[in-house]
């Protein structure tokens, strides 16, 4: 993507049903509070010898805190409890989302109950039972390997120093005049942060490409929001 965002998480309300076994944030709820992280990974063929930890952000020495272990076992189950929060020596991000150069808004009617307000994300990494080397990381998602659909969600993690709501739409262009191309993202957000931890879901609802007469326009709709749909899933990526 050509643009950041401080943000990342959503959903559509329309997908709200129930949680499989071996499926989400468990227990966790609409609100977005994640208390803990279990299931199963998706086709787990790496034995018994492997942990999954949710790690803070890195800091300039290039070192993180886990928030939580477990152990992978040979079916690919994990259970994270008693989550602690990360460092927060580091700045961490706003969460009022942010364009990069060049784009510009075309509407802008959100809405950050709190600009002081910020959050860590946290990752889950996958190491062996004797390293602390990085092997690979693991996502929840409703896709496995590269996705195929232009409809699909994922789920990230982040701990928040604040209770702070996140509302409202944004359309953002970008026009490259060199290659005749137009980018139009629409965002909306609905997303609320309890202090500790949280999931936010980044469900992509569309992207469709037209012409005019003068230029190629690629479209696309996103939704921001904290409830997880069903069709979720515990997908593992090695390095």
């Amino acid at each position: 993507m050509n643009k950041r965002v401080s943000l990342i998480l959503l959903i559509i309300p329309l997908f709200i049903g129930c949680h499989k076994d071996n499926g989400p944030s468990s227990p966790s709820n609409e609100s977005g509070i994640v208390i803990s992280l279990s299931g199963q990974i998706s086709s787990w063929n790496h034995g018994t010898h492997r942990m999954i930890l949710l790690i803070g952000p890195y800091n300039s020495q290039a070192t993180y805190k886990v928030c939580a272990s477990s152990r992978i076992d040979n079916t690919g189950h994990f259970s994270l409890q008693n989550l602690t929060p990360p460092s927060l020596s580091q700045q961490g991000s706003i969460v009022y989302p942010t364009i990069s150069p060049g784009y510009t808004y075309s509407q802008n009617t959100v809405v950050c109950s709190d600009s002081s307000a910020r959050i860590y994300y946290g990752q889950l990494i996958v190491t062996s039972d004797t390293s602390s080397t990085m092997l690979g990381y693991v996502g929840r998602q409703s896709y496995e390997g590269t996705v195929v659909s232009e409809e699909y969600f994922t789920v990230y993690y982040f701990y928040s120093i604040a209770d702070v709501n996140l509302t409202g739409l944004e359309i953002d262009t970008l026009y490259n005049a060199s290659s005749s191309y137009e980018f139009r993202e629409t965002r909306h957000f609905d997303v609320t942060f309890t202090k500790g931890w949280n999931q936010q879901v980044l469900h992509s609802l569309a992207r469709i490409i037209t012409h005019d007469s003068t230029k190629t326009i690629q479209a696309t709709e996103s939704f921001y929001t904290n409830t997880e749909p069903y069709g979720d899933k515990w997908v593992y990526y090695g390095l």
